[in-house]
């Protein structure tokens, strides 16, 4: 009977192997994790200025563009409760010889919660942000 001397070395192969394989398949799922963050939360920016824009039934009962700009953005962030203290206080920029009047909404720093863990800190942002401005009609 001969033995072969192959028989292991598959299962040795694999070994060496699997680290780099992991480590290449959970930054794909963290970086497409980052990238959907960024693209909602800019998403849901730019509805909160789109709902602050068109609420124009706003003047007479005395509330802001902003109360409708904050609610736009945590419901159109499906990806996590949002807080009021996460959405910084939108802006209303009257309008002068500069430009017309119009409204900043801006999410300046905006944790960002890591869905595997396994990346180096360096390698992802700590913070989200976005800014959309618009102009009233």
């Amino acid at each position: 009977m001969k033995i072969s001397r192959k028989n292991g070395s598959s299962a040795v192969e694999f070994a060496m192997v699997l680290p780099v394989f992991l480590l290449l398949l959970f930054s794909i799922i963290e970086y497409g994790w980052y990238l959907t963050n960024q693209v909602v939360l800019s998403n849901a920016v730019a509805s909160g200025a789109r709902a602050a824009i068109r609420a124009r039934n706003w003047e007479p009962y005395n509330e802001s563009p902003g109360k409708f700009a904050r609610q736009a953005i945590k419901e159109a962030f499906w990806v996590r409760l949002l807080n009021d203290q996460e959405i910084d206080e939108p802006e209303i920029i009257p309008g002068d010889e500069n430009g017309p009047k119009r409204i900043v909404v801006t999410i300046s720093s905006l944790p960002y919660k890591s869905i595997t863990g396994y990346i180096a800190a360096p390698l992802i942002p700590d913070y989200l942000a976005a800014r959309s401005v618009m102009v009233f009609p």
